[in-house]
């Protein structure tokens, strides 16, 4: 189990990172069991969104590097997750890993807009009867047709 963490330090040291590696912020999303079953939570998920990517290897550093520093600061484990921009928009569909985010997410930092954007995923769930299995079977398409209701 993990304890509390400051925000605001995750993503100063995200800002940091990105910004030494001459890359522009634009989004900061934490998600995952940390945001909804806390104290059962192992690590940390969060996904960094920047303004480009060459490509894989590029991708693949800022992950390591965002991860070696976040570890060694916080002393606890952190999943991260890069993409850009459009990268983000085409896993941000019914099926991508990123489905999981109907169960619960919290943004600490938006220049795009990422609600927007989540709001198509969740309409293209509640279309569908999608099921995530993670120790037990949860209906996200009747998690995303609660959400269209609020």
């Amino acid at each position: 189990m993990l304890g509390p963490i400051s925000e605001e330090r995750v993503l100063s040291l995200i800002k940091e990172v990105t910004n030494r590696l001459g890359k522009e912020l634009l989004c900061v999303v934490l998600f995952g069991s940390y945001v909804y079953k806390y104290r059962e939570a192992r690590d940390i998920d969060i996904i960094v969104v920047v303004n480009e990517l060459k490509d894989l290897e590029e991708k693949m550093h800022l992950e390591v590097r965002l991860t070696h520093v976040l570890r060694s600061a916080l002393a606890i484990p952190v999943d991260i997750i890069v993409f850009d921009l459009d990268s983000l928009k085409e896993n941000l569909r019914p099926g991508t890993v990123l489905s999981g985010l109907v169960l619960g997410f919290r943004v600490l930092y938006d220049a795009v807009g990422f609600t927007r954007y989540f709001k198509e995923l969740v309409k293209g769930l509640a279309q569908d009867d999608y099921v995530l299995y993670k120790k037990r079977s949860l209906r996200l398409s009747r998690l995303a047709k609660v959400m269209l209701k609020l």
